[in-house]
């Protein structure tokens, strides 16, 4: 299954999108609300920004269980067993 070349810049484009589009709302706002709209806006900034450091984590924890070594590695004299 191929995936696309710029999965991780559409992802930060969205975010930020997101993150533009509440913020856009807040500014024109007013109300009790306008503080939890700013931080679901500040919410999805922060994602987007950790996502290229986080996406490497769950890329592991939920890769194929035979590409994940946990086991020892023992090694004979001609190769690795």
């Amino acid at each position: 299954m191929a995936k696309p070349p710029f999965l991780m810049t559409e992802a930060h484009a969205g975010g930020l999108f997101f993150f533009v589009m509440i913020a856009n709302t807040m500014y024109h706002s007013e109300g009790p609300g306008t503080p939890f709209g700013w931080a679901i806006a500040w919410l999805f900034l922060l994602i987007t920004i950790s996502a290229q450091f986080w996406y490497f984590l769950i890329k592991y924890l939920t890769s194929h269980k035979e590409c994940v070594s946990r086991g020892r590695w023992n090694f004979s004299k001609r190769n690795a067993l």
